[in-house]
């Protein structure tokens, strides 16, 4: 090789050896920034909203969805026939920086038809303390404020990314028609069925972030998330009978709970007319759902599994649980008893541990324990339980 071309074609050795030492400290300075990244575990209270301004109407059933970068979001309850909403929920969230965007969305809640967007407002987290009063903004036009107040707190590195931490609601809604065709009483004061929806942290994380799908050898499950126009009407069928099932009204009851004995309390620890009962449940992103099993009422439902998921065609689990009273040296304890007992999706037993440790990391003052539908003792102990 000539020098000209040396020079042409590559760089001499010592030029190497600057660029490397160059390409070194750059990685250094990268480190360096990374360990000066600051985290902060963030407590968000939507306190409420002032002068909403809605289409054509006077009043309004209003709610928002907070929405951070990562996916991440929040769906606060609807408050009805006001522009003037007082929500006071709170979100706590962990792995923020500085300059982190959250996006809040009202909404106009429509039981019957689609829901009317109300406009948005973006929060820039600053680590600072304090109410933030933020315009909704719709078309360019001023639509109402926000107020929220953020309470930050630096943390480790322990979350180096977004993830919502607490509280976990549980929001119970009430069927007057269901509970007078299968005689349900979830209200003692009242025919009624009850369905409800707990909202759980961590779940993504708990499982890896792994969706199962549904279960295709199922014939309907087939039917339902299959191809083809008859597919999309039977979907639409059951995505009616859930909203049917889970709207929000007058008689809804929301509440947030702190420990595994507050979240039994909220579904009267699984008890009916003195007697324990077995619940259907799925497992959405950040949702819990379900209600008693065995209701006639469901026998002309294509999935029950299905219609809690509002026809998901990918969940993380799914299948019935109970709970139920035991004693030990300690006293009187409660434990937590999940299957995987779905045929429409039919999850397979080796994600039954990251079950059992969602539940037991939410709730540690309950036994949690998990059993694929088929094991022996599960079967005996339910025939024992729910003759």
């Amino acid at each position: 090789m000539t020098d000209h071309q040396h020079h042409k074609d590559g760089k001499d050795d010592h030029a190497r050896k600057d660029d490397d030492e160059d390409e070194n400290d750059n990685k250094n300075d990268s480190l360096h920034n990374k360990e000066k990244v600051e985290y902060y575990m963030v407590s968000f209270e939507f306190q409420k909203a002032e002068k909403l301004k809605v289409h054509n109407i006077i009043s309004s059933d209003p709610y928002f969805i907070a929405r951070l970068p990562n996916g991440c979001e929040y769906k606060s309850r609807p408050i009805f026939s006001t522009v003037n909403p007082k929500w006071n929920e709170v979100w706590c969230v962990a792995g923020l920086t500085i300059g982190t965007k959250m996006l809040i969305e009202l909404w106009q809640y429509d039981y019957a038809s689609r829901d009317d967007y109300l406009g948005s407002s973006t929060l820039l987290f600053d680590g600072q303390e304090g109410v933030k009063e933020l315009p909704i903004v719709l078309k360019n036009k001023h639509k109402g404020d926000i107020f929220v107040n953020v309470v930050p707190q630096k943390t480790t590195s322990i979350y180096q990314e977004i993830r919502w931490i607490g509280p976990i609601r549980v929001q119970t809604h009430f069927s007057a028609i269901a509970g007078t065709i299968t005689h349900h009483k979830a209200d003692p004061s009242r025919l009624s069925y009850a369905c409800f929806c707990a909202y759980l942290p961590y779940v993504s994380f708990m499982f890896d972030h792994k969706k199962i799908p549904y279960n295709p050898h199922h014939v309907t499950a087939s039917t339902i998330f299959g191809p083809g126009p008859s597919a999309i009407a039977f979907k639409k069928a059951v995505q009616s009978q859930h909203i049917g099932l889970y709207k929000h009204d007058g008689t809804t009851l929301y509440k947030t709970v702190y420990s595994g004995m507050e979240f039994l309390e909220s579904f009267r620890f699984g008890i009916r007319s003195e007697a324990p009962r077995l619940h259907t449940y799925v497992l959405l992103e950040n949702e819990f759902l379900f209600s008693e099993t065995g209701a006639n009422f469901f026998t002309n439902f294509m999935s029950k599994h299905a219609m809690h998921s509002n026809a998901a065609s990918h969940i993380y689990c799914a299948g019935e649980f109970y709970a139920q009273k035991f004693h030990d040296i300690d006293g009187v304890k409660w434990r937590l008893v999940l299957d995987n007992n779905s045929g429409t999706y039919a999850p397979s037993k080796d994600i039954l541990p990251h079950l059992r440790k969602l539940f037991q990391t939410l709730f540690p003052d309950l036994v949690v324990e998990t059993y694929d539908h088929e094991d022996p003792v599960l079967v005996s102990a339910k025939k024992r339980l729910f003759p």
